[in-house]
């Protein structure tokens, strides 16, 4: 767990940072895997294949390896446990004579076409930079920090989950937002410069803030784009300012108009059904059929083993096709 010292420091943060703490209530989701089997079973499907599902939540997050998502976010239930649960409940269902429904012909032909994956237009990472092409604008992290893009903030920890960056949008103009935060009660803040980052109007001070249990340190950047504010608030325990603080003035610092028509146009990633003409292995048939993501990730969204299983004639494949 990251230091309650540090998350403590949400309050600070205008509550923002509490997004990353929120968690999803095991009990809720196991309630909603006991419905869900309940439901499918009345309405004649063939509840046998919710492990498969469970099995290709468990198949992904071992393809994800270390997870961009804090460890400390990761409040699901593990899909093992979903599987054995489930299980046991397919050990007391009575045998039936007629087979229960599937539904896959109907399920590709409403998936064909649906988006795949998170939509880039409200940004997204290609390793530690962080695009966004709604609104323009570019910023780098530092390497091998835990980055995730929430719906209100961007966030980002340290290896040693001892020190948060945080990017919002804020209310007002720059020189506002700058003198609600550095005005907040509890604060000191050092010394606040105005200057420009990359050509735009920004406001950049240290501040100190003082918990219950620890005194806090960091640096708190406000940037103006195209009307908007940006917040760039990092911080860690005060002692350790001093071996944090360049690395925050450097994220800051890198904060910037995104111009790079590539990422400015990119478009979300949707799914393409495929009748495959004949017998053909995963990776003889994306080099007909090319697909946006890795070969392994194109394995688990067709629940095959890897890139060698040989999908029979008129097997219904999925692709991923990008912009």
């Amino acid at each position: 767990m990251i230091s309650p010292t540090v998350a403590e420091f949400g309050n600070l943060a205008a509550g923002a940072l509490q997004l990353l703490f929120l968690s999803y209530s095991r009990d809720a989701e196991r309630q909603a895997d006991e419905l869900g089997y309940r439901y499918a079973l009345e309405q004649g499907y063939d509840v046998r294949e919710m492990t498969n599902v469970f099995a290709a939540l468990e198949q992904s997050a071992q393809l994800a390896g270390q997870s961009p998502v804090p460890t400390w976010l990761a409040t699901h239930p593990y899909p093992e446990d979903r599987i054995a649960r489930i299980e046991k409940q397919l050990a007391t269902l009575s045998p039936v004579t007629e087979p229960r429904r599937i539904g896959e012909d109907t399920y590709l032909a409403r998936i064909d076409g649906l988006t795949y994956g998170d939509d880039p237009r409200k940004g997204y990472f290609e390793e530690n930079r962080f695009l966004h092409p709604d609104l323009a604008f570019r910023i780098d992290f530092p390497q091998g920090w835990r980055m995730q893009n929430l719906s209100q903030a961007v966030v980002v920890g340290s290896p040693n989950e001892d020190a948060l960056i945080q990017l919002s949008l804020v209310p007002g103009t720059v020189q506002e937002a700058a003198e609600n935060f550095f005005r907040q009660q509890g604060l000191t803040a050092g010394r606040v410069t105005s200057q420009e980052i990359n050509g735009l109007a920004a406001m950049v001070g240290a501040f100190e803030a003082q918990t219950e249990q620890a005194r806090l340190g960091g640096v708190a950047a406000f940037v103006s784009l195209d009307g908007r504010a940006y917040r760039i608030l990092s911080y860690t325990l005060a002692p350790r300012l001093g071996s944090y603080e360049r690395t925050f003035r450097d994220v800051a610092n890198s904060f910037a108009r995104l111009t790079d028509a590539r990422a400015l146009s990119r478009q979300q990633q949707r799914l393409k059904i495929v009748a495959v003409r004949r017998a053909m292995t995963l990776a003889e048939f994306n080099k007909e059929h090319p697909s946006a993501i890795p070969i392994d990730e194109l394995a688990l969204i067709n629940q095959l083993a890897g890139a060698e299983t040989v999908m029979p004639a008129n097997y219904q494949a999925k692709r991923v096709v990008g912009q």
